[in-house]
């Protein structure tokens, strides 16, 4: 047993202190517990010095599947010429064994991708060697994601490891952070180790944010173990769109309601495009800000919505106004068509004698029409001549004849002419002549023809027909 002990004593001293060197940088190590039991960690002291001229980042590890490392920072920083302490933690792993072992540490240049390895000594004792009282030893590992969504489930997922033979029972495996929390009950026999997956589920609208998961584990009112990760909470954000449109006799109303389905404030522009004709007729509320492009009208409104807050845009398309005057104008028009005279009539002046002195003798011309497809009965035609005009007797070849004939030397001459009816879109025109008593200088006016019938319904109606003036230029 004696040249057991010394041969250990032998081997460690051999391999307390070593030194490699790369090209860019040197690193000592140094050594400060190498003997362990297999339920705990050797730890070195490495001195990393950079020997360069540019900034070095240096990561150290190991590719032995029986151990693994443990430095702060993983990373290591450092500016030319630089020294730096740094604690290495060796941890033995499932699949190490008892006895002399040797450790393979590599050491690499991240800037420029240079490596030196080094073997350093660890004496990993047997618990037979000597009867000790096993202290509860849990080795903890924690995998979770860095980035969660708050809209699904976060997995956690914990690895234990019973470092020694002692059964450990009831031991609280505690899982907290800002966002969630729980605690369970775990029982590891010796050397067990196991999983345990947790999934936990948050509320949905929990702001972006950095945070911390603690993982403990507690055993007999002592934590034996501890391990914490930092995660993020991502931002997301999206406005959800959604439209009821009622439409009733020309005129539709459209709701549209945009809702932030997302953790955070999130701000756009809502742009809504009718065209020019449409834009007539639309009423939008809250009131939109109006742009014309390429012959459309675009109404956009700025929004800044907090989570799950909502916003209502209301569009208003009437058209009734345009329909309700079309309507009116096609009554009035109808009004116009079955009101309308049948019978219609117009007045004509032509000068036939004239003088410097002025006008003497006036031919009249009277057009009357039937502008209906029915027939219209007993029509009698009346014209009034002033009392400074004498009718002029001539024969009536190829126009009709005047039935009565009324003189007044006051009131002037009324003139009749009689017709038994008057066929569909018939059309007359009667002529006659008048001659001046003086000389016409400034004009004359005269009265409108009047149109005595009968429609085909044997209502009577009158018409008359337009005031015809003659004016004399000078």
């Amino acid at each position: 047993m004696k040249k057991y002990y010394k041969f250990v004593i032998l081997f460690l001293i051999i391999f307390n202190l070593t030194c490699v060197y790369a090209d860019s940088f040197k690193a000592d190590f140094t050594a400060v517990k190498n003997s362990i039991y297999l339920d705990e960690n050797a730890l070195f002291n490495i001195k990393i010095t950079n020997t360069g001229d540019i900034v070095e980042r240096i990561q150290i590890y190991t590719p032995d599947l029986a151990w693994s490392v443990d430095v702060e920072p993983a990373v290591i920083k450092l500016h030319p010429k630089e020294s730096k302490n740094i604690t290495l933690e060796i941890l033995p792993s499932a699949w190490a064994t008892t006895g002399p072992q040797v450790a393979n540490i590599v050491i690499e240049s991240l800037t420029t991708r240079e490596d030196t390895q080094e073997q350093v000594s660890i004496y990993v004792k047997d618990w037979s060697i000597k009867h000790r009282q096993y202290a509860p030893s849990v080795e903890l590992r924690v995998r979770t994601d860095e980035s969660i969504d708050p809209r699904e489930n976060i997995p956690v997922e914990i690895y234990l490891r019973n470092r020694n033979r002692l059964n450990i029972e009831d031991m609280e495996v505690l899982v907290e952070s800002q966002l969630f929390y729980k605690k369970m009950q775990v029982s590891l026999s010796g050397l067990e180790e196991r999983t345990e997956g947790i999934v936990f589920s948050v509320d949905h609208l929990t702001p972006p944010q950095d945070t911390t998961v603690d993982i403990s584990i507690v055993y007999q009112n002592e934590t034996i173990n501890e391990v914490s990760k930092d995660i993020s909470v991502i931002a997301y954000s999206d406005f959800i769109e959604q439209e009821d449109e009622k439409k009733s006799f020309f005129k539709s109303v459209k709701d549209i309601t945009l809702e932030n389905k997302g953790n955070y404030e999130k701000s756009g522009v809502k742009k809504i495009q009718a065209g020019l004709f449409e834009s007539l007729f639309l009423k939008t509320t809250p009131e939109a800000e109006k742009k014309y492009e390429d012959g459309n009208v675009y109404y956009t409104w700025v929004l800044s919505l907090e989570p799950e807050q909502e916003f209502k845009i209301t569009l208003v398309t009437n058209y009734r106004l345009v329909i309700y005057l079309l309507i009116i104008v096609i009554l009035l028009f109808i009004f116009y068509y079955i009101s309308r005279s049948p019978v219609i009539s117009k007045k004509e002046i032509l000068v036939i004698g004239s003088t410097s002195a002025g006008i003497s003798e006036m031919k009249i011309l009277i057009y009357i029409k039937n502008r209906t497809s029915d027939i219209v009965n007993n029509v009698t035609v009346s014209d009034k001549l002033p009392s400074i005009a004498d009718l002029v007797k001539e024969s009536y070849l190829g126009t009709l004849e005047p039935s009565k004939i009324l003189r007044h030397d006051k009131r002037g001459t009324i003139v009749k002419w009689e017709m038994n009816s008057l066929e569909p879109f018939e059309e007359r025109v009667i002529a006659y002549r008048i001659k001046s008593k003086l000389n016409i200088v400034g004009g004359i006016s005269l009265p409108p023809v009047k149109i005595k019938f009968d429609t085909s319904k044997g209502r009577e109606r009158i018409v008359f027909s337009n005031k015809c003036e003659l004016r004399i230029k000078k």
